[in-house]
């Protein structure tokens, strides 16, 4: 018995997670096209038809990109909250499952736990998945961490977190005022500095493996989040444990499967 993952993509241009087990295989999120979203899957040796389900964080189209297309020709169920759904109107699914924060759906045995982030959408949720005695958890879109956070994602074996944004380079490069001002609220994306405060906050001895996700291609370099994140770390772990578990996910390509057993 095993749990495994791996992040098809991420960053602004589309976000999507693979998780699967030797009773299902989902997605958290399919914000790439269903043609691409099938390209890296097979790369990963996963045949987009054995996909059971498909989780969607929030309604950006980052991350629902290909949700719509995948679930009509796929049958593949869309699991999110109501009010994701309502904010998605376009999007014609083959079968809508609600979400409720804090309700614990188990799939096949695996079982997703919804929290709630703060992030400018429609309630949107990270998610907390458990099976045999595993733990992943995922929050990739949000201005400020939580308690709730926190507390989500506590004592796990693999984490995916947000490191979005380099502050300077946000507040010096091209974007306009009012989309800075969004991006660096408590409702927007976390900064590397803010990323490793929250890691910092939840280590533990159990993590196997740490993601970096949803770096900016515009106000972040992967260079950037991976080096504030591994010398914030050093402060309290060996540089060897700290280079063991700490990765990039990559917008252009996925990751190699990580499997836990």
């Amino acid at each position: 018995m095993y749990l495994e993952l791996s992040i098809i993509g991420s960053g602004s241009k589309g976000n999507s997670i693979y998780i699967g087990s030797d009773c299902c295989r989902f997605l958290i999120d399919a914000g790439f096209s269903m043609k691409e979203t099938a390209r890296r899957l097979d790369i990963i040796g996963v045949d987009i038809c054995s996909i059971d389900a498909i989780f969607i964080t929030h309604e950006h189209g980052d991350h629902t990109k290909g949700a719509g297309p995948m679930s009509r020709k796929h049958k593949i169920p869309i699991y999110s909250t109501p009010t994701t759904f309502k904010a998605e109107i376009k999007n014609k699914f083959h079968e809508s499952v609600d979400v409720t924060p804090g309700e614990v759906i188990n799939l096949k045995g695996i079982k997703l736990n919804p929290f709630s982030v703060p992030h400018d959408a429609r309630n949107p949720v990270g998610y907390q998945v458990e099976y045999c005695n595993k733990l992943i958890g995922i929050v990739t879109d949000l201005g400020i961490s939580t308690t709730l956070i926190e507390n989500r994602i506590m004592d796990l074996d693999l984490l995916v977190v947000e490191s979005n944004h380099d502050y300077k380079m946000l507040m010096t490069g091209k974007y306009p005022w009012v989309l800075k001002q969004r991006i660096k609220s408590n409702y927007g994306h976390l900064s590397n500095n803010a990323c490793a405060d929250l890691i910092k906050k939840v280590y533990s001895s159990k993590l196997k493996r740490i993601y970096l996700s949803h770096i900016s291609e515009e106000n972040n370099t992967y260079s950037k989040a991976y080096q504030v994140v591994l010398k914030d770390m050093e402060k309290y772990l060996e540089k060897d444990r700290v280079l063991e578990i700490l990765r990039i996910a990559r917008q252009e390509m996925p990751s190699a499967i990580l499997r836990l057993q």
